[in-house]
């Protein structure tokens, strides 16, 4: 599920990167989006390729990982996956962080009625939550490989958090299509945003 994970979390930061190049503003702009796509670009690239590998390379033998009765199978400990999940954290949190702050910044600076402003700003920042999903995803992670921990409940709950991230995020990246209904809903109680 990782590879696949990864896939949708890079194509969401991208499609919100080069949404935000549609916007002509300077050329600090776009070396910073082009940034933010070229780091995820890497990150989906490095962890995909670590996905596999640790899939084969997680036990050998092999069929070690399940097969109880291979006594001598050399195993990966929780150490490494851990790693990897705090370098995951980081690059998904900063992305996150910066791909939701930087529109609302360039928005408002926008002659547009205070009102309409703040509803954008409200929209764009859902990716924020998708990053605090991810910081909460990192401290239970941080409890792998604890003996005292149940590792199924864990893993559990690092799915959800998981989970709950990506589809913030889709909502966050989606939710500027929002402005339009919302705006028609908001007028019907008569709270005009123009």
């Amino acid at each position: 599920a990782i590879p696949v994970w990864n896939a949708a979390m890079t194509c969401i930061k991208i499609s919100v990167a080069l949404s935000l190049l549609r916007i002509p503003v300077n050329r600090a702009w776009t070396v910073f989006l082009w940034t933010v796509t070229a780091t995820q670009v890497a990150y989906f690239i490095g962890n995909t390729v670590y996905a596999f590998l640790y899939a084969f390379l997680a036990c050998v033998p092999l069929h070690g990982i399940w097969d109880l009765t291979v006594t001598d199978a050399h195993c990966l400990g929780p150490a490494s996956p851990r790693i990897v999940s705090n370098v995951e954290s980081a690059v998904n949190i900063t992305t996150d962080f910066l791909l939701s702050l930087a529109p609302m910044v360039l928005l408002w600076g926008l002659r547009r009625p205070l009102r309409e402003r703040i509803l954008v700003c409200g929209l764009m920042g859902i990716g924020l939550f998708a990053s605090v999903a991810c910081i909460v995803k990192a401290v239970v992670v941080r409890q792998w490989g604890d003996p005292a921990v149940d590792a199924w409940e864990l893993a559990m709950a690092i799915a959800t958090w998981t989970i709950i991230e990506q589809l913030l995020a889709v909502l966050a990246v989606c939710s500027p299509s929002l402005k339009g209904p919302l705006q028609r809903i908001l007028g019907r109680f008569g709270i005009l945003l123009t």
